[in-house]
């Protein structure tokens, strides 16, 4: 008998959680496509139902009013860009199609209210990582991962994603949010292995993104632990710098690594940055003529590569099509919000820079907290300097605002900058 009330207790316990279980499922289905956003569609649909009921609650919270604000510095420019769209069609879509974000970011904060929910979801999605990236390594070993998936190209290693290469950048995106529970748990030396094995396959991914990627993670954590007064361990920081040698130099026998390290230094070495860069060079003094041009609020949100080919070389390699659509965005960040959003977009990009450097400001005096690592993850998604994929995407915009709803469910959950009566 009371084995059957304990069974029906954690059955209860299972069904109560089922907010937790449909934000683990937005992350393992991340190589699917666009699927994760069938489970992103009902948060947002009870979002809205508890920004109805629980307004007052809501917005009397720190965590919220800080994402609320966050969102607005992108969504604000996106829907002042509108007027001036080259494209007004993709432009209404995307600008509107980011509310579906903004509300499935409420329903994360106001159910993930507890760090024993944190707790359980840094550990499943720690889990899910590891299994991405086990099933990295097998496709390095075999040529195919488990599912019989495979990249189609010497350049990549996609794992379960298969021809899509987000495997490497996924992995960094998910990382603080894997690491939380490891550290806080203070399990040094499944942290170190963890770690270890992330790095590992985010290097033989063949990402040059990711690899930029996984060095601002660590950037920015060693200056957060800095500020916050940490200095480190001789014997710790000599132990991190030969996991980093060791990992540095496994990874670089494999063919992945040694074929974009090749095709890079030997476009360097024939004086073609462009080639190096991928045709990034071209694509970034197309994307400034296109600001110079579109200085006040650009050429509307996701209307690059509508404009592209008025602002490029008539032989751009980019250009395909009869209607000569260009590259579909500037691959970085700050050239995005100048050519499609003008001097608004980067307004708002620095606005959103100062709502997280004041975040990150207030989360040094908790860095043995699950929110510092979480912060660390954003934080790198919004560093200038890396050569982002477009944040208004659908599969990058609704990654980050994830992201970013999780950092201030966890900043709620632990009373960070509750007021105090």
């Amino acid at each position: 008998m009371m084995a059957s009330v304990e069974k029906l207790g954690l059955r209860k316990s299972f069904i109560e959680q089922w907010p937790l279980w449909l934000v683990v499922l937005v992350v393992a289905l991340q190589p699917i496509g666009r699927l994760p956003e069938v489970p992103l569609l009902v948060m947002a649909l009870f979002g809205l139902k508890d920004v109805v009921s629980c307004r007052q609650e809501l917005f009397s919270n720190l965590a919220f009013r800080l994402f609320s604000l966050l969102f607005l510095c992108f969504w604000i420019p996106a829907l002042v860009s509108l007027p001036d769209a080259v494209n007004v069609e993709k432009g209404l879509s995307s600008t509107f199609g980011m509310l579906r974000f903004y509300l499935a970011g409420i329903f994360i904060i106001h159910r993930l209210d507890t760090l024993a929910t944190h707790r359980v979801l840094s550990m499943a999605v720690a889990a899910i990582l590891a299994f991405w990236a086990l099933d990295g390594i097998v496709e390095l070993l075999l040529g195919h991962d488990i599912f019989g998936l495979s990249s189609g190209s010497s350049l990549y290693i996609t794992g379960v994603y298969g021809d899509n290469k987000r495997l490497g950048y996924a992995l960094v995106a998910f990382l603080g949010v894997a690491l939380a529970a490891i550290v806080s748990n203070k399990q040094l030396h499944w942290g170190v292995f963890f770690s270890m094995l992330m790095a590992f396959v985010i290097f033989i991914s063949g990402t040059r993104m990711a690899w930029l990627a996984l060095a601002w993670f660590v950037f920015y954590t060693l200056a957060m632990l800095w500020f916050a007064g940490y200095r480190p361990n001789r014997k710790y920081l000599t132990g991190a710098l030969a996991v980093l040698l060791l990992v540095g130099a496994v990874g670089s026998q494999t063919p992945p690594v040694q074929m974009k390290v090749f095709r890079s230094v030997a476009a360097i070495n024939g004086s073609s940055l462009d080639a190096a860069s991928s045709g990034r060079i071209s694509i970034w003094q197309t994307s400034i003529d296109m600001f110079s041009d579109n200085w006040i609020n650009g050429v509307g949100v996701r209307g690059f590569r509508y404009a592209y080919a008025d602002y490029s070389q008539p032989d751009d390699r980019f250009l395909h099509g009869e209607e000569q659509i260009g590259a579909y965005h500037p691959h970085q960040i700050v050239l995005e919000m100048m050519a499609e959003m003008g001097v608004i977009g980067v307004t708002g990009l620095l606005g959103a820079l100062l709502t997280m450097v004041y975040l990150l400001k207030m989360l040094t005096a908790h860095t043995h907290r699950f929110s510092f690592l979480y912060a660390v993850g954003i934080a790198t998604l919004l560093m200038p300097l890396n050569t982002h994929l477009s944040m208004y995407s659908s599969y990058w915009a609704s990654l980050f605002w994830f992201l970013a709803a999780l950092l201030f469910a966890v900043v709620r959950a632990e009373g960070i900058g509750a007021s105090k009566h």
